[in-house]
């Protein structure tokens, strides 16, 4: 992915990156979030998978919880921001 950000930070093309990658680059203004009129920003669904929930150890079952407890947290965080979950079209600042 750096080299996808260094890349549009260049001058080749705009890209989608997640914002918290892109944050430093958008704060100097090196590359800039593009006003679409549609598909300004694209949203994913994660899944969490156990091969065989049923063999899974303690470790990998409390990583499964640490998971969704995070995952849970930082879209209610993003939901109260009125920022959503999303990466953002962006292209470099000129």
């Amino acid at each position: 992915m750096s080299t996808s950000i260094i890349a549009a930070r260049t001058g080749y093309g705009y890209a989608w990156f997640p914002e918290y990658k892109i944050r430093d680059e958008l704060e100097a203004r090196t590359l800039q979030a593009l006003t679409l009129r549609e598909g300004s920003e694209r949203f994913v669904q994660l899944y969490l998978v156990y091969a065989d929930r049923d063999a899974a150890g303690p470790g990998t079952l409390r990583l499964g919880e640490i998971i969704r407890e995070m995952t849970s947290c930082a879209c209610a965080r993003a939901t109260a921001a009125g920022a959503g979950h999303a990466d953002h079209a962006t292209a470099p600042a000129h």
